[in-house]
């Protein structure tokens, strides 16, 4: 039933990677051989006020941990979430 407010959250999460610089398009062709690119899945979240009422969609675009080898490409992945309330101790 939301369907345009996700797609539009998807574009403003991949605009925002763009921007920032966080990964590089790449062709496979230019790929050293054996190896393949870290798959991502797509985490959607409606988001809400405490009092229940809609506040905004969110997607989340995040690489499949379970391809990434260790020693390899194990540290290449970069996630842009903190929790503030852990910063604060």
């Amino acid at each position: 039933p939301d369907r345009q407010q996700f797609l539009e959250a998807m574009l403003k999460e991949t605009a925002e990677h763009e921007s920032r610089g966080h990964w590089l398009v790449v062709q496979r062709s230019s790929m050293p051989e054996n190896t393949k690119p870290i798959q991502a899945i797509w985490s959607f979240k409606r988001k809400r006020y405490p009092d229940g009422s809609l506040n905004k969609h969110k997607a989340r675009l995040c690489a499949h941990g379970g391809m990434q080898q260790w020693g390899i490409n194990y540290w290449e992945t970069y996630a842009p979430v903190v929790n503030w309330i852990s910063v604060r101790s």
